[in-house]
């Protein structure tokens, strides 16, 4: 297949740290293995 687009979606129950950390992490491993270009959208939510 000749996916164009890929979207992965992180959430934390009643914390933000782990999410953050898990996108980032993704974010890298992914630009490391293949040439892609990341983009990491933080969504702030009243908890």
């Amino acid at each position: 297949r000749d996916f164009k687009h890929l979207m992965i979606n992180f959430g934390c129950t009643g914390g933000r740290h782990r999410s953050v950390y898990c996108a980032e992490q993704m974010a890298r491993h992914l630009k490391e293995k293949f040439q892609v270009n990341i983009r990491i959208k933080h969504v702030e939510q009243e908890i």
